[in-house]
């Protein structure tokens, strides 16, 4: 039986949006309160939360996803939240980029990191008094608990930001 040219895309038409459907129904990591303000996967959007979630075949691992609300995530998440500002205009960033998107992946039962470029948010530098990138700030229900400050530091590390960072997750817990 030979189908019409109709009915052959009809078919193909079908099968596209069910792929499509499918792939979006991936199985995510974080909580249902979180999926309420985290959008599309993005890499050039002012807020990004780095989300430890099926590769599609490949594992597990951090993508990128848009934060659509940015204060409505920070006071409903159930977990903390690392604040990883930067500034895309600031090449020296990327290697930091990296060691927290580990940190992010290491880390991910027990915080979720956002990444804020406040080259383009420029607001919630003003919010949090950023004098200097990058900077690192942790929040939990919406509070400010601790702030590595790292304008007033000549030199310093990524792991000790790690460091900081776990001892301020064991404090909370």
């Amino acid at each position: 039986m030979r189908l019409s040219r109709h009915k052959r895309l009809a078919i193909v038409m079908v099968m596209i949006v069910a792929t499509f459907a499918s792939a979006s129904c991936s199985d995510r990591s974080t909580n249902k309160a979180t999926d309420n303000f985290i959008g599309d996967y993005s890499y050039d959007a002012p807020i990004i939360a780095m989300v430890y979630e099926d590769l599609d075949d490949e594992g597990m691992g951090i993508l990128y996803r848009e934060v659509l609300d940015f204060d409505k995530l920070l006071e409903k998440t159930d977990k903390p939240i690392l604040i990883y500002m930067y500034s895309s205009m600031h090449p020296d960033d990327t290697g930091t980029t990296a060691s927290i998107e580990q940190m992010a992946e290491d880390y991910h039962d027990v915080i979720l990191v956002i990444s804020v470029d406040l080259f383009q948010a420029s607001d919630v530098a003003d919010r949090y008094e950023v004098a200097a990138v990058p900077e690192f700030i942790i929040i939990d229900s919406g509070d400010e608990i601790s702030r590595f400050d790292s304008v007033n530091k000549q030199v310093w590390y990524p792991g000790e930001v790690l460091d900081w960072m776990v001892s301020v997750i064991e404090t909370i817990e």
